[in-house]
Protein backbone atom coordinates (compact mmCIF):
# COMPACT_ATOMS: atom_id res chain seq x y z
CA UNK A 1 0.00 0.00 0.00
CA UNK A 2 2.66 2.37 0.58
CA UNK A 3 4.46 2.40 -2.50
CA UNK A 4 1.19 2.70 -4.41
CA UNK A 5 0.47 6.04 -2.01
CA UNK A 6 4.10 7.66 -2.83
CA UNK A 7 3.71 6.95 -6.23
CA UNK A 8 0.51 8.77 -6.50
CA UNK A 9 1.86 11.53 -4.49
CA UNK A 10 5.19 12.02 -6.56
CA UNK A 11 3.34 11.83 -9.79
CA UNK A 12 0.53 15.00 -8.35
CA UNK A 13 3.59 17.29 -7.13
CA UNK A 14 4.68 20.02 -9.41
CA UNK A 15 7.79 20.41 -7.11
CA UNK A 16 10.94 19.92 -9.50
CA UNK A 17 12.68 18.63 -6.27
CA UNK A 18 10.85 15.71 -5.80
CA UNK A 19 12.45 12.38 -6.60
CA UNK A 20 11.58 10.52 -9.64
CA UNK A 21 9.46 7.15 -9.59
CA UNK A 22 12.57 5.38 -11.09
CA UNK A 23 14.48 6.31 -8.09
CA UNK A 24 11.09 4.99 -5.97
CA UNK A 25 11.15 1.76 -7.83
CA UNK A 26 14.83 1.56 -6.70
CA UNK A 27 13.80 2.01 -3.21
CA UNK A 28 10.89 -0.23 -3.24
CA UNK A 29 13.03 -2.89 -4.66
CA UNK A 30 15.60 -2.57 -2.00
CA UNK A 31 12.89 -2.57 1.10
CA UNK A 32 11.73 -6.07 -1.00
CA UNK A 33 14.68 -7.65 -1.07
CA UNK A 34 15.16 -6.74 2.91
CA UNK A 35 12.02 -8.42 3.39
CA UNK A 36 13.37 -11.52 1.35
CA UNK A 37 16.68 -11.73 2.98
CA UNK A 38 14.92 -11.20 6.35
CA UNK A 39 12.56 -13.86 5.71
CA UNK A 40 15.46 -16.49 4.68
CA UNK A 41 17.57 -15.69 7.58
CA UNK A 42 14.49 -16.29 9.64
CA UNK A 43 13.86 -19.66 7.83
CA UNK A 44 17.41 -21.07 8.46
CA UNK A 45 17.17 -20.07 12.07
CA UNK A 46 14.16 -21.70 12.68
CA UNK A 47 14.40 -24.87 10.03
CA UNK A 48 13.08 -27.01 12.41
CA UNK A 49 10.16 -24.90 13.12
CA UNK A 50 9.40 -24.84 9.07
CA UNK A 51 9.61 -28.36 9.08
CA UNK A 52 6.22 -28.79 11.94
CA UNK A 53 3.21 -29.80 10.92
CA UNK A 54 1.01 -26.45 10.87
CA UNK A 55 -1.42 -27.69 13.32
CA UNK A 56 1.36 -28.95 15.96
CA UNK A 57 3.41 -25.00 15.86
CA UNK A 58 3.75 -23.17 18.74
CA UNK A 59 5.35 -19.76 18.28
CA UNK A 60 7.56 -18.48 16.04
CA UNK A 61 11.08 -19.67 14.74
CA UNK A 62 12.05 -16.98 17.01
CA UNK A 63 10.54 -17.79 20.17
CA UNK A 64 11.41 -21.05 19.48
CA UNK A 65 15.11 -20.83 19.39
CA UNK A 66 14.61 -18.42 22.47
CA UNK A 67 12.78 -20.97 24.37
CA UNK A 68 16.14 -23.60 23.22
CA UNK A 69 18.23 -21.05 24.16
CA UNK A 70 16.66 -20.43 28.18
CA UNK A 71 16.73 -24.17 28.38
CA UNK A 72 20.43 -24.93 27.44
CA UNK A 73 21.53 -22.80 29.83
CA UNK A 74 19.57 -23.94 32.87
CA UNK A 75 20.73 -27.30 31.91
CA UNK A 76 24.38 -25.90 31.46
CA UNK A 77 23.76 -24.32 35.44
CA UNK A 78 21.91 -27.42 36.48
CA UNK A 79 24.95 -29.70 35.50
CA UNK A 80 27.81 -27.09 36.75
CA UNK A 81 25.67 -27.40 40.23
CA UNK A 82 25.76 -31.22 40.14
CA UNK A 83 29.80 -31.24 39.68
CA UNK A 84 30.06 -28.33 42.37
CA UNK A 85 28.54 -30.64 45.05
CA UNK A 86 30.66 -33.59 44.07
CA UNK A 87 33.84 -31.72 44.16
CA UNK A 88 32.74 -30.31 46.99
CA UNK A 89 32.73 -33.51 49.18
CA UNK A 90 35.46 -35.00 47.56
CA UNK A 91 38.21 -34.82 50.11
CA UNK A 92 42.13 -34.73 49.73
CA UNK A 93 43.37 -38.61 49.09
CA UNK A 94 47.13 -39.18 48.81
CA UNK A 95 49.01 -37.72 46.13
CA UNK A 96 47.03 -34.22 47.57
CA UNK A 97 48.92 -34.44 51.03
CA UNK A 98 52.45 -34.27 49.54
CA UNK A 99 51.63 -31.23 46.87
CA UNK A 100 49.63 -29.76 49.72
CA UNK A 101 52.59 -29.72 52.28
CA UNK A 102 55.26 -28.25 49.78
CA UNK A 103 52.97 -25.42 48.19
CA UNK A 104 52.28 -24.54 52.00
CA UNK A 105 56.11 -24.46 52.81
CA UNK A 106 56.59 -22.32 50.05
CA UNK A 107 57.39 -18.80 50.73
CA UNK A 108 55.45 -17.14 47.41
CA UNK A 109 55.75 -17.86 43.90
CA UNK A 110 59.10 -18.05 42.92
CA UNK A 111 59.48 -20.74 45.90
CA UNK A 112 56.60 -22.89 43.40
CA UNK A 113 58.60 -22.21 40.38
CA UNK A 114 61.86 -23.64 42.29
CA UNK A 115 59.47 -26.38 43.60
CA UNK A 116 58.45 -27.39 39.89
CA UNK A 117 61.92 -26.35 38.68
CA UNK A 118 63.48 -29.21 40.57
CA UNK A 119 60.67 -31.85 39.65
CA UNK A 120 61.25 -31.25 35.93
CA UNK A 121 64.96 -32.03 36.99
CA UNK A 122 64.42 -35.32 38.85
CA UNK A 123 61.45 -36.64 38.26
CA UNK A 124 58.85 -35.51 35.75
CA UNK A 125 58.04 -33.05 32.76
CA UNK A 126 54.51 -32.38 32.91
CA UNK A 127 55.32 -28.58 34.42
CA UNK A 128 52.60 -27.19 32.95
CA UNK A 129 50.12 -29.83 35.10
CA UNK A 130 52.13 -29.22 38.40
CA UNK A 131 53.17 -26.11 38.71
CA UNK A 132 48.73 -25.93 38.28
CA UNK A 133 48.61 -27.93 40.81
CA UNK A 134 50.80 -25.93 43.56
CA UNK A 135 49.20 -22.97 42.49
CA UNK A 136 45.75 -24.49 43.60
CA UNK A 137 47.11 -25.74 46.88
CA UNK A 138 48.04 -22.07 47.69
CA UNK A 139 44.29 -20.89 47.13
CA UNK A 140 41.22 -21.61 49.38
CA UNK A 141 39.64 -25.01 48.90
CA UNK A 142 36.66 -23.48 48.08
CA UNK A 143 38.10 -22.09 44.92
CA UNK A 144 39.28 -24.79 43.69
CA UNK A 145 36.26 -26.26 43.95
CA UNK A 146 34.54 -23.68 42.03
CA UNK A 147 37.46 -23.44 39.53
CA UNK A 148 37.58 -27.50 38.76
CA UNK A 149 33.49 -27.06 38.54
CA UNK A 150 34.16 -24.85 36.11
CA UNK A 151 36.78 -26.26 34.04
CA UNK A 152 34.50 -29.71 33.48
CA UNK A 153 31.87 -27.17 32.42
CA UNK A 154 34.14 -25.42 29.48
CA UNK A 155 35.55 -29.12 28.93
CA UNK A 156 31.92 -30.21 28.28
CA UNK A 157 30.98 -27.09 25.96
CA UNK A 158 34.52 -27.26 24.07
CA UNK A 159 33.70 -31.10 23.10
CA UNK A 160 29.81 -29.77 21.85
CA UNK A 161 31.11 -26.51 20.26
CA UNK A 162 33.88 -29.32 18.12
CA UNK A 163 30.85 -31.36 17.29
CA UNK A 164 29.57 -29.76 13.52
CA UNK A 165 26.05 -29.99 11.82
CA UNK A 166 24.33 -29.65 15.09
CA UNK A 167 21.35 -26.69 15.56
CA UNK A 168 21.58 -23.55 17.85
CA UNK A 169 21.60 -24.43 21.42
CA UNK A 170 21.17 -28.43 20.67
CA UNK A 171 19.94 -29.78 24.08
CA UNK A 172 19.77 -33.28 22.73
CA UNK A 173 23.57 -32.60 21.77
CA UNK A 174 24.65 -31.51 25.31
CA UNK A 175 22.92 -33.82 27.41
CA UNK A 176 24.39 -36.34 25.50
CA UNK A 177 27.67 -35.01 25.81
CA UNK A 178 27.30 -34.42 29.46
CA UNK A 179 25.89 -37.95 29.93
CA UNK A 180 29.37 -39.10 27.73
CA UNK A 181 31.67 -37.61 30.39
CA UNK A 182 29.65 -38.57 33.50
CA UNK A 183 28.95 -42.36 32.55
CA UNK A 184 32.04 -43.18 30.09
CA UNK A 185 34.85 -41.43 31.18
CA UNK A 186 37.78 -42.68 31.98
CA UNK A 187 38.42 -43.20 35.67
CA UNK A 188 35.95 -40.09 36.30
CA UNK A 189 36.84 -40.10 40.37
CA UNK A 190 41.00 -40.14 39.41
CA UNK A 191 40.93 -37.80 36.46
CA UNK A 192 37.87 -35.08 37.20
CA UNK A 193 37.12 -34.93 41.01
CA UNK A 194 40.55 -35.95 42.82
CA UNK A 195 42.90 -32.29 42.91
CA UNK A 196 46.13 -34.09 41.50
CA UNK A 197 44.00 -35.93 39.03
CA UNK A 198 42.19 -33.41 37.88
CA UNK A 199 44.93 -30.79 37.34
CA UNK A 200 47.21 -33.26 35.45
CA UNK A 201 44.05 -34.48 33.30
CA UNK A 202 41.22 -32.60 33.49
CA UNK A 203 42.48 -29.38 33.13
CA UNK A 204 45.53 -30.17 30.64
CA UNK A 205 42.91 -31.89 28.60
CA UNK A 206 40.57 -28.90 28.74
CA UNK A 207 43.71 -26.37 27.36
CA UNK A 208 44.46 -28.92 25.21
CA UNK A 209 41.03 -29.18 22.89
CA UNK A 210 40.45 -25.42 23.95
CA UNK A 211 43.55 -24.91 21.78
CA UNK A 212 42.32 -27.44 18.99
CA UNK A 213 39.33 -25.49 18.43
CA UNK A 214 41.09 -22.22 18.07
CA UNK A 215 43.22 -23.77 15.70
CA UNK A 216 40.01 -25.08 14.22
CA UNK A 217 38.93 -21.60 13.67
CA UNK A 218 42.00 -20.81 12.58
CA UNK A 219 41.58 -23.23 9.37
CA UNK A 220 38.19 -22.22 8.60
CA UNK A 221 38.75 -18.77 8.91
CA UNK A 222 41.62 -19.24 6.28
CA UNK A 223 40.11 -21.41 3.57
CA UNK A 224 36.08 -20.05 4.43
CA UNK A 225 35.02 -23.71 4.70
CA UNK A 226 31.70 -24.64 6.30
CA UNK A 227 30.98 -24.60 9.92
CA UNK A 228 27.95 -25.97 10.60
CA UNK A 229 25.81 -27.11 7.16
CA UNK A 230 26.09 -30.62 6.11
CA UNK A 231 26.08 -31.67 2.76
CA UNK A 232 28.52 -28.79 1.71
CA UNK A 233 31.67 -28.97 1.42
CA UNK A 234 33.63 -28.68 4.78
CA UNK A 235 36.54 -27.50 3.28
CA UNK A 236 34.91 -25.06 0.76
CA UNK A 237 37.44 -22.92 -1.82
CA UNK A 238 39.23 -19.81 -0.52
CA UNK A 239 36.82 -16.45 0.00
CA UNK A 240 37.57 -13.51 -1.97
CA UNK A 241 39.38 -11.94 0.94
CA UNK A 242 41.23 -15.51 1.86
CA UNK A 243 45.45 -15.27 2.27
CA UNK A 244 46.80 -16.84 -0.59
CA UNK A 245 44.13 -17.02 -3.12
CA UNK A 246 45.57 -18.43 -6.40
CA UNK A 247 48.68 -17.79 -5.29
CA UNK A 248 51.53 -20.34 -6.92
CA UNK A 249 52.86 -23.07 -4.72
CA UNK A 250 55.79 -22.53 -2.99
CA UNK A 251 57.83 -23.15 0.18
CA UNK A 252 56.73 -23.84 3.55
CA UNK A 253 58.86 -21.98 5.74
CA UNK A 254 59.03 -19.15 2.91
CA UNK A 255 55.57 -18.52 2.76
CA UNK A 256 54.20 -19.11 6.06
CA UNK A 257 56.80 -16.56 7.57
CA UNK A 258 56.19 -14.20 4.75
CA UNK A 259 52.47 -14.20 5.22
CA UNK A 260 53.12 -13.12 9.14
CA UNK A 261 55.09 -10.85 7.68
CA UNK A 262 52.80 -9.29 5.33
CA UNK A 263 49.97 -9.89 7.91
CA UNK A 264 48.52 -6.93 10.21
CA UNK A 265 49.28 -5.88 13.65
CA UNK A 266 46.15 -8.16 14.72
CA UNK A 267 47.00 -11.21 12.38
CA UNK A 268 50.35 -10.53 14.23
CA UNK A 269 49.08 -10.91 17.76
CA UNK A 270 47.34 -13.89 16.37
CA UNK A 271 50.15 -15.83 15.69
CA UNK A 272 51.83 -14.80 18.75
CA UNK A 273 49.02 -16.08 20.90
CA UNK A 274 48.73 -19.46 18.77
CA UNK A 275 52.43 -19.95 19.15
CA UNK A 276 52.45 -19.43 23.00
CA UNK A 277 49.11 -21.06 23.61
CA UNK A 278 50.66 -24.01 21.41
CA UNK A 279 53.57 -24.26 24.07
CA UNK A 280 51.52 -24.95 26.82
CA UNK A 281 48.78 -27.23 25.10
CA UNK A 282 52.25 -29.39 24.19
CA UNK A 283 53.76 -28.83 27.26
CA UNK A 284 50.27 -30.80 29.15
CA UNK A 285 50.42 -34.47 28.46
CA UNK A 286 52.78 -36.98 26.62
CA UNK A 287 49.95 -39.35 24.92
CA UNK A 288 47.19 -36.14 24.10
CA UNK A 289 49.78 -33.22 23.59
CA UNK A 290 51.44 -35.83 20.57
CA UNK A 291 47.44 -36.48 19.53
CA UNK A 292 47.18 -32.18 19.07
CA UNK A 293 50.23 -32.04 17.23
CA UNK A 294 48.93 -34.39 14.35
CA UNK A 295 45.94 -32.47 14.54
CA UNK A 296 47.14 -29.59 13.86
CA UNK A 297 49.99 -30.65 11.20
CA UNK A 298 46.98 -32.40 9.36
CA UNK A 299 45.08 -28.62 8.95
CA UNK A 300 48.05 -27.33 8.08
CA UNK A 301 48.92 -29.50 5.22
CA UNK A 302 45.24 -29.28 4.34
CA UNK A 303 45.48 -25.67 4.11
CA UNK A 304 49.02 -25.56 2.25
CA UNK A 305 46.98 -28.11 -0.65
CA UNK A 306 43.95 -25.86 -0.32
CA UNK A 307 45.54 -23.06 -0.66
CA UNK A 308 48.93 -23.36 -2.09
CA UNK A 309 50.00 -21.51 1.03
CA UNK A 310 50.69 -22.47 4.52
CA UNK A 311 48.98 -20.73 6.67
CA UNK A 312 50.50 -18.25 9.36
CA UNK A 313 48.16 -18.80 12.47
CA UNK A 314 48.77 -22.64 11.98
CA UNK A 315 52.24 -22.69 11.42
CA UNK A 316 53.10 -20.73 14.43
CA UNK A 317 50.65 -22.90 16.25
CA UNK A 318 52.09 -26.22 14.84
CA UNK A 319 56.15 -24.74 16.32
CA UNK A 320 54.19 -23.75 19.46
CA UNK A 321 53.20 -27.23 19.97
CA UNK A 322 55.96 -29.10 19.05
CA UNK A 323 58.41 -26.99 20.79
CA UNK A 324 56.57 -27.26 24.23
CA UNK A 325 55.89 -30.92 23.52
CA UNK A 326 59.77 -31.40 23.25
CA UNK A 327 60.60 -29.86 26.43
CA UNK A 328 58.22 -31.68 28.25
CA UNK A 329 59.41 -34.91 27.50
CA UNK A 330 63.03 -33.94 26.77
CA UNK A 331 62.90 -33.29 30.86
CA UNK A 332 66.06 -34.89 32.73
CA UNK A 333 63.68 -36.19 35.09
CA UNK A 334 61.70 -38.59 32.88
CA UNK A 335 65.25 -40.58 32.18
CA UNK A 336 65.92 -40.76 35.72
CA UNK A 337 62.16 -41.68 36.70
CA UNK A 338 62.87 -44.50 33.80
CA UNK A 339 65.46 -45.80 35.50
CA UNK A 340 63.71 -46.24 38.58
CA UNK A 341 60.74 -47.87 37.20
CA UNK A 342 63.41 -50.57 35.27
CA UNK A 343 65.23 -51.00 38.35
CA UNK A 344 62.00 -52.00 40.52
CA UNK A 345 60.61 -54.07 37.61
CA UNK A 346 63.89 -56.15 36.66
CA UNK A 347 62.01 -58.71 35.14
CA UNK A 348 59.61 -56.25 32.89
CA UNK A 349 60.21 -56.97 28.86
CA UNK A 350 62.35 -54.22 26.91
CA UNK A 351 63.28 -54.21 23.53
CA UNK A 352 60.28 -55.61 20.77
CA UNK A 353 58.96 -57.94 23.52
CA UNK A 354 58.64 -55.08 25.61
CA UNK A 355 56.64 -53.14 22.86
CA UNK A 356 54.86 -55.89 22.01
CA UNK A 357 53.71 -56.85 25.90
CA UNK A 358 52.75 -53.20 26.32
CA UNK A 359 50.77 -53.44 22.80
CA UNK A 360 48.37 -56.04 24.16
CA UNK A 361 48.00 -53.98 27.50
CA UNK A 362 47.08 -51.16 25.69
CA UNK A 363 44.70 -53.05 23.52
CA UNK A 364 43.15 -55.09 26.50
CA UNK A 365 42.95 -51.57 28.33
CA UNK A 366 40.89 -49.92 25.32
CA UNK A 367 38.30 -52.62 25.52
CA UNK A 368 37.88 -52.55 29.14
CA UNK A 369 37.79 -48.85 29.03
CA UNK A 370 35.64 -48.35 25.50
CA UNK A 371 34.05 -51.08 24.39
CA UNK A 372 30.45 -49.69 24.51
CA UNK A 373 32.12 -46.58 23.19
CA UNK A 374 33.87 -48.40 20.20
CA UNK A 375 30.45 -50.04 19.64
CA UNK A 376 28.16 -47.25 19.52
CA UNK A 377 31.03 -45.53 16.79
CA UNK A 378 30.91 -48.30 14.91
CA UNK A 379 26.98 -48.68 14.61
CA UNK A 380 26.46 -45.67 13.48
CA UNK A 381 29.62 -45.79 11.54
CA UNK A 382 27.40 -48.20 9.48
CA UNK A 383 23.79 -46.46 9.54
CA UNK A 384 25.47 -43.53 8.02
CA UNK A 385 27.16 -45.16 5.40
CA UNK A 386 23.75 -47.02 4.52
CA UNK A 387 21.94 -43.89 4.41
CA UNK A 388 24.75 -42.29 2.66
CA UNK A 389 24.70 -45.06 -0.47
CA UNK A 390 21.29 -44.96 -0.81
CA UNK A 391 20.60 -41.27 -1.46
CA UNK A 392 19.84 -40.16 -5.08
CA UNK A 393 22.37 -38.30 -7.59
CA UNK A 394 24.58 -41.17 -8.62
CA UNK A 395 27.47 -42.68 -7.22
CA UNK A 396 29.63 -39.55 -7.63
CA UNK A 397 26.46 -37.66 -5.23
CA UNK A 398 26.90 -40.83 -2.89
CA UNK A 399 30.64 -41.19 -2.27
CA UNK A 400 31.01 -37.12 -1.43
CA UNK A 401 28.06 -37.69 1.22
CA UNK A 402 30.05 -40.86 2.59
CA UNK A 403 33.03 -39.14 2.87
CA UNK A 404 31.66 -35.74 3.60
CA UNK A 405 29.71 -37.52 6.81
CA UNK A 406 32.43 -39.61 7.59
CA UNK A 407 35.82 -37.96 7.61
CA UNK A 408 35.60 -35.86 10.74
CA UNK A 409 34.58 -39.10 13.10
CA UNK A 410 37.44 -40.63 11.39
CA UNK A 411 39.65 -38.21 12.52
CA UNK A 412 38.45 -38.45 16.00
CA UNK A 413 38.72 -42.06 16.15
CA UNK A 414 42.24 -42.00 14.29
CA UNK A 415 43.10 -39.68 16.93
CA UNK A 416 41.73 -41.87 19.77
CA UNK A 417 43.59 -44.67 18.33
CA UNK A 418 47.59 -43.08 18.70
CA UNK A 419 46.16 -41.15 21.69
CA UNK A 420 45.71 -45.34 23.47
CA UNK A 421 48.95 -47.04 21.03
CA UNK A 422 51.20 -43.84 21.96
CA UNK A 423 51.50 -45.60 25.84
CA UNK A 424 53.24 -48.27 24.84
CA UNK A 425 56.30 -46.16 24.76
CA UNK A 426 56.35 -45.82 28.49
CA UNK A 427 57.25 -48.17 30.57
CA UNK A 428 54.17 -47.99 33.19
CA UNK A 429 51.28 -46.56 32.42
CA UNK A 430 47.87 -45.79 34.56
CA UNK A 431 44.20 -46.39 33.50
CA UNK A 432 43.68 -42.26 33.90
CA UNK A 433 46.07 -42.21 31.09
CA UNK A 434 43.39 -42.82 28.49
CA UNK A 435 41.41 -39.53 29.61
CA UNK A 436 42.37 -37.74 26.26
CA UNK A 437 42.01 -40.67 24.49
CA UNK A 438 38.56 -41.02 25.71
CA UNK A 439 37.72 -37.38 24.92
CA UNK A 440 38.52 -38.03 21.29
CA UNK A 441 36.35 -41.28 20.89
CA UNK A 442 33.44 -39.24 22.51
CA UNK A 443 33.85 -36.49 19.88
CA UNK A 444 33.60 -39.28 17.58
CA UNK A 445 30.64 -40.96 18.56
CA UNK A 446 28.65 -37.62 19.13
CA UNK A 447 29.71 -36.57 15.81
CA UNK A 448 28.11 -39.36 14.08
CA UNK A 449 25.20 -39.38 16.05
CA UNK A 450 24.84 -35.70 15.00
CA UNK A 451 24.80 -36.25 11.25
CA UNK A 452 22.76 -39.67 11.91
CA UNK A 453 20.21 -37.54 12.61
CA UNK A 454 20.77 -34.25 9.68
CA UNK A 455 20.74 -37.86 6.88
CA UNK A 456 17.93 -39.64 8.32
CA UNK A 457 15.75 -35.54 8.03
CA UNK A 458 17.01 -35.09 4.72
CA UNK A 459 15.72 -38.63 3.20
CA UNK A 460 12.51 -38.04 5.07
CA UNK A 461 12.88 -41.22 7.14
CA UNK A 462 13.40 -40.07 11.31
CA UNK A 463 12.79 -43.53 12.74
CA UNK A 464 15.56 -45.26 13.18
CA UNK A 465 17.74 -42.55 13.94
CA UNK A 466 16.09 -40.99 16.03
CA UNK A 467 14.59 -43.63 18.53
CA UNK A 468 18.40 -45.01 18.73
CA UNK A 469 19.66 -41.53 20.08
CA UNK A 470 16.69 -40.04 22.02
CA UNK A 471 16.01 -44.09 23.38
CA UNK A 472 19.55 -44.32 24.28
CA UNK A 473 19.80 -40.79 25.75
CA UNK A 474 16.73 -40.96 27.96
CA UNK A 475 18.48 -44.60 29.31
CA UNK A 476 21.47 -42.38 30.04
CA UNK A 477 19.42 -40.24 31.77
CA UNK A 478 17.78 -42.77 34.13
CA UNK A 479 21.09 -44.42 34.78
CA UNK A 480 22.42 -41.03 35.58
CA UNK A 481 20.11 -40.30 38.17
CA UNK A 482 20.08 -43.71 39.68
CA UNK A 483 23.86 -43.40 40.13
CA UNK A 484 24.51 -39.72 41.30
CA UNK A 485 21.44 -40.32 43.71
CA UNK A 486 23.26 -43.03 45.19
CA UNK A 487 27.38 -41.68 44.94
CA UNK A 488 26.06 -38.47 46.13
CA UNK A 489 25.04 -39.92 48.89
CA UNK A 490 28.08 -42.19 49.22
CA UNK A 491 30.45 -39.34 48.19
CA UNK A 492 29.03 -36.99 51.58
CA UNK A 493 29.62 -39.76 54.03
CA UNK A 494 32.76 -40.59 53.00
CA UNK A 495 33.29 -36.57 53.20
CA UNK A 496 32.74 -36.44 56.73
CA UNK A 497 34.17 -39.73 57.67
CA UNK A 498 37.33 -38.25 56.75
CA UNK A 499 37.04 -34.94 57.96
CA UNK A 500 36.27 -36.59 61.43
CA UNK A 501 39.58 -38.56 60.76
CA UNK A 502 41.31 -36.13 60.03
CA UNK A 503 40.18 -34.13 63.20
CA UNK A 504 40.89 -37.14 65.40
CA UNK A 505 44.63 -36.78 63.78
CA UNK A 506 44.94 -32.91 64.77
CA UNK A 507 43.61 -33.92 67.88
CA UNK A 508 46.08 -36.73 68.87
CA UNK A 509 49.06 -34.74 67.48
CA UNK A 510 48.11 -31.95 69.96
CA UNK A 511 48.01 -34.07 72.89
CA UNK A 512 51.64 -35.38 72.26
CA UNK A 513 50.73 -39.15 70.22
CA UNK A 514 53.12 -39.96 67.48
CA UNK A 515 51.43 -42.90 66.58
CA UNK A 516 48.33 -42.64 66.11
CA UNK A 517 44.92 -45.23 64.90
CA UNK A 518 42.26 -43.99 62.79
CA UNK A 519 39.37 -45.39 61.52
CA UNK A 520 38.74 -47.00 57.74
CA UNK A 521 35.91 -45.68 55.27
CA UNK A 522 33.21 -48.52 55.48
CA UNK A 523 33.49 -50.28 51.99
CA UNK A 524 29.44 -50.17 51.89
CA UNK A 525 30.48 -46.61 51.09
CA UNK A 526 32.59 -47.04 48.06
CA UNK A 527 31.60 -45.86 44.53
CA UNK A 528 32.70 -45.09 40.95
CA UNK A 529 32.85 -40.87 41.88
CA UNK A 530 35.44 -41.74 45.08
CA UNK A 531 39.05 -42.74 44.30
CA UNK A 532 38.93 -44.18 47.99
CA UNK A 533 39.04 -47.86 46.93
CA UNK A 534 42.54 -47.53 45.48
CA UNK A 535 43.89 -44.35 47.88
CA UNK A 536 42.86 -45.37 51.42
CA UNK A 537 45.13 -45.83 54.55
CA UNK A 538 46.04 -48.98 55.65
CA UNK A 539 47.00 -50.48 59.02
CA UNK A 540 51.08 -50.99 57.68
CA UNK A 541 51.90 -47.39 58.64
CA UNK A 542 54.38 -47.63 55.94
CA UNK A 543 52.11 -47.95 53.08
CA UNK A 544 52.22 -45.23 50.53
CA UNK A 545 49.09 -43.88 51.24
CA UNK A 546 49.89 -43.27 55.38
CA UNK A 547 53.01 -42.05 54.70
CA UNK A 548 51.36 -39.23 52.49
CA UNK A 549 49.07 -38.15 55.64
CA UNK A 550 52.10 -38.98 58.40
CA UNK A 551 54.36 -36.55 56.19
CA UNK A 552 51.95 -33.40 55.67
CA UNK A 553 50.64 -33.93 59.77
CA UNK A 554 53.76 -34.50 60.62
CA UNK A 555 53.38 -37.47 62.88
CA UNK A 556 55.70 -40.76 62.91
CA UNK A 557 53.11 -43.39 62.33
CA UNK A 558 49.27 -43.32 61.08
CA UNK A 559 47.98 -46.81 60.92
CA UNK A 560 43.92 -47.73 59.92
CA UNK A 561 41.66 -50.05 61.10
CA UNK A 562 38.24 -51.49 60.30
CA UNK A 563 35.65 -48.77 61.78
CA UNK A 564 33.71 -51.08 63.94
CA UNK A 565 37.39 -51.98 65.53
CA UNK A 566 38.42 -48.24 66.16
CA UNK A 567 35.22 -47.43 67.58
CA UNK A 568 35.42 -50.46 70.00
CA UNK A 569 39.29 -49.41 71.04
CA UNK A 570 38.65 -45.52 71.46
CA UNK A 571 35.40 -46.64 73.29
CA UNK A 572 33.04 -44.71 71.32
CA UNK A 573 30.51 -47.42 70.90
Amino acid sequence: MLPQIIRSAVSASPCPWVPSLKTFALLQSVVESYRLARGACLCRRGREWENMNPNTRTGTPKQTEANRRRIFFFSVLFFFLIILFFNYVTPMYSDDYYYARSSEEAAGFSDLIRQEYNQYITWTGRSVAHLTLRICFRLPRLVFKITNSLCFMLLSLLIYKLVDHKKRYDLVLYLLVQMSLWLFTVDFSQTVLWETGACNYLFCTTLVFAFLWRARSSYRAQTGSSRGKFGSSADAGLSNSSNGAGAPAAAFGKTAFADFASAGYRDALACVGLFLFGIIAGWCSENTSGACIVFVLLYLLQSLWKTHRASAKLAFAAAGNITGFLIMILAPGNRIRAAQTQASDPESYSGLAGMIARFQKVSLNMNREFFWLMAAFLVSVVILSLLALKRDGGKNRRDKVLWQSLRTPLLYFFLYGITCYALIMTQETQVRAYFGAGIFLILAVLQNLTDLLILEKEDGTQILGRTCVYGGLLVLLLHFFYVCMDSGTNCFRIYRDIRERENWIVSQRDAGSQDITVAKVHPDFYNYYSPIAQMELEEDPTYWTNDAVEDYFGVDKIRAIDYDDWKAMTGQE
